[in-house]
């Protein structure tokens, strides 16, 4: 709920080395309309609260981080099992989970992932194939390792506001060793391709399909 997101950011460091930087949490619970939470370190960190990162980001957001997997393939199933593992077939079946679908499993348009696979259509998986492969194979190629960031310049449709473009950052799974520092290095190497003098906003990266908690990822 938002009150929970609110409460766990008070104590967020994220974004403490970009130049501004709106953190959006966005509440399970919808809301018509956005409002700031507090501003820090003389207004160069900035956080929100909004329905939809994506589609009502802070005012004058010129470029959007997008939490997505290491393949930046986007959202490729219906739904997604929060916290993991990738699946491997093309249909998940929701009764091969023993807990609640909702506490298990997350659909493309709960994602920031899944609503700019969507918005972005043929353009953003054309400037997407553009992007060089750094390892795996034909069924696996990664574009981004964990920890990494990649800028699509892509502006157009629904995500036309963002005119700087996208800054696609893998965060690590939950259960993963290294979580923390990977989780630091994704904002800033994300922060670092950012346009030095304008705004970035980034959703809270890690808490969903990557399965952090609320409090761990703030």
């Amino acid at each position: 709920p938002a009150q929970s997101a609110v409460r766990a950011c008070r104590v967020s460091d994220i974004g403490q080395e970009t130049s501004k930087a709106c953190l959006a949490i966005c509440p399970t619970t919808h809301k018509s309309r956005m409002h700031r939470l507090a501003r820090y370190r003389s207004g160069r960190v900035e956080l929100w609260i909004t329905p939809c990162v994506v589609t009502m980001p802070p005012p004058r957001s010129t470029a959007l981080i997008v939490p997505t997997n290491e393949r930046l393939c986007g959202t490729q199933f219906a739904h997604f099992p929060k916290g993991g593992p990738t699946p491997a077939a093309t249909k998940i079946g929701e009764r091969d989970y023993e807990r609640p679908r909702a506490e298990r499993l997350l659909y493309q348009c709960e994602s920031v992932d899944g609503i700019v696979t969507e918005f972005g259509g043929a353009a953003y998986e054309s400037a997407i194939a553009d992007l060089p492969i750094v390892s795996g194979d034909a069924d696996y190629p990664v574009r981004c390792k964990t920890g990494g960031a990649v800028r699509v310049p892509i502006a157009t449709g629904p995500l036309a506001a963002f005119a700087d473009g996208l800054i696609l950052a893998v965060p690590p799974f939950y259960a993963s060793l290294s979580w923390r520092g990977q989780l630091l290095n994704a904002y800033s190497n994300a922060f670092a391709l950012g346009p030095p003098t304008r705004r970035i906003a980034t959703p809270l990266m890690g808490a969903g399909t990557r399965g952090a908690p609320l409090a761990e990822a703030a």
